[in-house]
C-alpha cells in the first residue's frame, strides 16, 4: 500500500475517473463519502456509553452540528482527527482497488 498521505487529493483525480459522466462520478464520490461516515459513527459508537450514542444520534438527525461537536468534545473526541484518518483510510483503499482493477485488464 502507497504511504504517501492523500489528504489534500481530490478523488476524482486520484481514481482517474474525470472522464466519466457527472452522475457516475457523483455515485462514487456519494459512495465514498457515506463510507467514510459509516466508519466514523463506528468509531464514535464503540468510545461513547449508550446515553451519548443516543444523544449522538438525535444530534444529527436533528442537523445540529454544534451540540454533536460538543458532545465529542465533551467525551474527548477529536472528530477532525477521525474524519481526516477515516478519509485517507478510504482514498488508500480506492487506489488499490484501482491498482487491482488495472492489473485484471
Amino acid at each position: 500500500m502507497n504511504d504517501l498521505p492523500l489528504t489534500h487529493a481530490n478523488v476524482i483525480n486520484l481514481l482517474g475517473i474525470a472522464s466519466l459522466p457527472l452522475d457516475e462520478r457523483q455515485e462514487i464520490v456519494e459512495s465514498a463519502i457515506e463510507l467514510v461516515e459509516t466508519r466514523v459513527m463506528a468509531l464514535l459508537a464503540e468510545k461513547l456509553d449508550a446515553e451519548s450514542v443516543a444523544r449522538e444520534t438525535v444530534a444529527i438527525k436533528g442537523e445540529d452540528t454544534d451540540a454533536f461537536l460538543e458532545l465529542c468534545a465533551q467525551k474527548g473526541l477529536d472528530i477532525r482527527a477521525m474524519l481526516d484518518e477515516e478519509v485517507e483510510r478510504a482514498k488508500q483503499e480506492l487506489l488499490e482497488v484501482r491498482e487491482e482493477a488495472r492489473d485484471e485488464t
